[in-house]
């Protein structure tokens, strides 16, 4: 399905599904990435973020960055542009609070859009720009979102990998931003998960020689042993 998906964007095809509800359908993960892309460009605080981390503004629109405002901001977004908050709530994109609130699960975060091998985006991770006591989060798990069996830029990078025959993972978005900034265009990252048998799929394709770059303490080297 992926293929036939890919084919029909690139030759501007419209495909007709038999689920008129379908998933893969739905644009509105694409209308929502917009969103915060823009809400960057309007917060100063995120990009100094990015720039003091050495993050290169061409890199940025290549990795298609972004920013997520409040819980507020975004719902308005999505009532005002369409989009069905029970399709928001089957992406992870919003959440039920124990009252049966809607709310937006992504709030006063830097965003990275993960996309699937075809480079349609299935998710996101979000990076908290305030003292929140999950520094990272992902989109939590749907029929189309498996965070053990992605790899972050993997859509960016497989061409590379391909010529290259080989494949850099490291531990994190920004790990891969900053090295594909630097050159290194075949990396990619785990979604803050091990390497685990459920990724071999994905680096076996071209049978790549598989570098392990994790963080160099102590911990990183036991995950890259682990890893190995």
């Amino acid at each position: 399905p992926e293929a036939i998906e890919k084919l029909a964007y690139d030759y501007n095809f419209n495909l007709e599904y038999e689920n008129k509800k379908s998933f893969s359908k739905d644009k509105s993960l694409e209308t929502i990435n917009h969103f915060f892309i823009n809400r960057l460009t309007h917060n100063k605080n995120a990009l100094d973020y990015l720039h003091q981390r050495g993050i290169h503004n061409s890199t940025i629109e290549k990795f298609e960055i972004g920013y997520a405002a409040d819980s507020q901001t975004q719902l308005n977004f999505m009532q005002k542009n369409f989009i069905d908050i029970q399709n928001a709530l089957f992406s992870g994109m919003v959440a039920k609070d124990e009252n049966g609130r809607f709310y937006a699960r992504f709030t006063k975060r830097v965003i990275f859009p993960i996309h699937n091998i075809s480079g349609k985006i299935i998710g996101f991770g979000g990076r908290s720009l305030t003292n929140h006591p999950a520094k990272y989060i992902n989109s939590p798990q749907t029929k189309f979102f498996n965070k053990s069996k992605l790899l972050y830029g993997y859509h960016l990078a497989k061409e590379n990998i391909y010529k290259q025959k080989a494949i850099i993972i490291s531990e994190g978005y920004l790990d891969v931003v900053m090295l594909h900034q630097a050159g290194f265009t075949n990396s990619v990252a785990t979604l803050g998960t091990a390497l685990t048998k459920e990724h071999l799929p994905l680096l076996r394709k071209g049978e790549p020689k598989v570098i392990v770059a994790y963080d160099g303490d102590s911990a990183g080297i036991n995950a890259a042993l682990k890893a190995s």
